[in-house]
């Protein structure tokens, strides 16, 4: 009699339960369908916009998206959980180029113009150096040259032979392209010589200190003094030291000062306060910064990360109608726009040394990351999300986020860039790291590379709207179940 009786209980527990959680997942879908396709294409086309100029660290168009992130959360009756701000604001030091030239026979000559400063070092007085010339680095160092820098022009190398700091030595790298070759090499240069940001009061990491230029044919056959066909008939055939006694050194002035400027920029938070455990939170995030301007071009950034912020809106639109009807997060759910992130990870790295909420309190970070396109890997294929991060330090998480799928939506979840070899460490290169850091479980939600990846051509028209819709919706279904479940997840020792 008795087996009889908890056989029936135990039947009713299940059948409770199953009901339970087929009203919570029917709920969450209702909610979920308010992610759509026209309201991300919105927030994109917003972002991408060329009046946002590609959304460099420290620019107007960061600040205006800023502003309309800002200004989404308002609309959406969002709170601020800061005073009278959506705003984290903080500082950056930005060290960049300054006054960086050369002068010889009272003329002086700037960088990118007829060189480019390839050194490490400040020099920010003038310095006098003799210049000589030489085919090969490193071949004069006897003690008759020891204090004479070296014009090296290496006929055979090329410029990533150049980037391998090899030329510790040489003090004036001659390019031998033509004039065109010259200007693509220049402008390349110019674009690959990524300034420096740090916080303020941080030391500079030490670094190995270099001064070298690499300069056009005519500039260095004006330092030499010797005439420019003569420099190019040089070299395929190093002059000998006979040759070299015969010249005269250059007496040679140069500067190559650095530019400090403080930066002030902020995170974007909206708060959702929970119904029963508002003590403990879930965040959910995405960068808004992206590369900005190279002269009148712009980087769209639309994949990278349009479409995250794009996501994160809607997102937090679906949980704010869930609480207008009396549906709210039984946890609280912060969403957090970062900026910074394509120069270090600054935004998230800021906010977790000077969280709004203990750092103790905050159960999981969901990042969204490029989620608007497909890679090479997939095209063609079923619908699917790289998963980076979720086992890492709560299997209860990877496991509570395959059966959030399993139960809706069914994308194919890609663990690829997951693996401790994977060489492109992405696990590393996104915000969601700060939290990893701190013991904080985390989900990296990602597309993967593709051709546009870092380029002008990452534009909104080449976003796939039906898949960023759906991947959203998983990432909120994922949310849903995070905020109102009855136990916060387990940390895996």
């Amino acid at each position: 009699m008795f087996i009889k009786y908890v056989t029936i209980l135990f039947t009713l527990v299940i059948i409770s339960t199953s009901t339970g959680n087929g009203q919570k997942l029917k709920l969450a879908e209702t909610y979920a369908n308010n992610i759509n396709i026209e309201d991300l294409k919105k927030h994109i086309d917003v972002l991408t916009h060329d009046s946002l100029g590609g959304r460099g660290l420290g620019s107007e168009g960061l600040k205006k998206a800023n502003f309309y992130i800002g200004q989404s959360f308002k609309e959406l009756l969002i709170k601020s959980f800061l005073p009278h701000s959506y705003n984290q604001e903080f500082k950056i030091i930005q060290e960049s180029q300054g006054e960086t030239y050369l002068k010889f026979n009272n003329k002086k000559y700037y960088n990118y113009d007829q060189f480019v400063y390839l050194g490490s070092a400040e020099v920010s007085e003038e310095e006098e150096s003799s210049l000589i010339y030489s085919s090969k680095l490193h071949q004069y160092k006897d003690s008759s040259l020891a204090n004479t820098s070296v014009a090296a022009f290496p006929s055979k190398r090329v410029y990533s032979d150049f980037r391998t700091n090899n030329w510790p030595e040489a003090f004036l790298l001659i390019s031998i392209g033509g004039e065109s070759g010259n200007s693509i090499a220049f402008s390349t240069l110019k674009e690959s010589r990524e300034r420096n940001y740090y916080f303020p009061g941080k030391i500079k990491v030490a670094k190995q200190e270099q001064i070298s230029f690499l300069a056009k044919p005519s500039l260095a056959a004006n330092a030499l003094g010797i005439p420019q066909s003569k420099l190019m008939k040089w070299k395929n055939n190093e002059p000998g030291k006979s040759q070299l006694s015969k010249m005269k050194p250059t007496k040679i002035i140069f500067k190559a000062a650095l530019k400090y400027d403080t930066l002030t920029v902020a995170n974007v938070l909206g708060y959702i306060e929970g119904e029963e455990k508002k003590d403990e939170l879930i965040i959910i995030s995405g960068h808004y910064d992206h590369l900005g301007k190279n002269d009148s071009t712009y980087f769209p950034g639309a994949d990278d990360n349009a479409s995250g912020i794009s996501a994160l809106l809607e997102i937090a639109e679906a949980f704010k109608i869930a609480k207008n009807e009396g549906n709210g997060p039984a946890r609280s759910i912060l969403f957090i726009a970062f900026t910074g992130e394509e120069k270090g990870l600054f935004g998230s790295r800021y906010y977790t040394n000077n969280p709004i909420f203990p750092l103790q309190n905050t159960v999981a970070n969901l990042n969204i990351d490029m989620i608007g396109r497909v890679d090479n890997f997939h095209s063609g294929e079923e619908p699917y999300i790289y998963l980076i991060g979720a086992d890492k330090i709560s299997k209860e998480l990877h496991d509570l986020s395959e059966s959030v799928n399993k139960k809706t939506l069914q994308l194919q979840l890609d663990y690829k860039y997951n693996a401790e070899d994977d060489p492109n460490q992405f696990y590393y290169r996104s915000d969601h790291y700060n939290f990893a850091k701190n013991k904080i479980p985390v989900i990296f939600y990602f597309n993967g590379t593709h051709a546009d990846y870092h380029k002008v051509t990452d534009t909104a028209n080449k976003i796939e709207f039906d898949l960023l819709q759906k991947r959203a919706q998983l990432i909120f279904y994922t949310a849903w179940e995070l905020a109102n479940r009855e136990n916060r997840l387990k940390i895996d020792n």
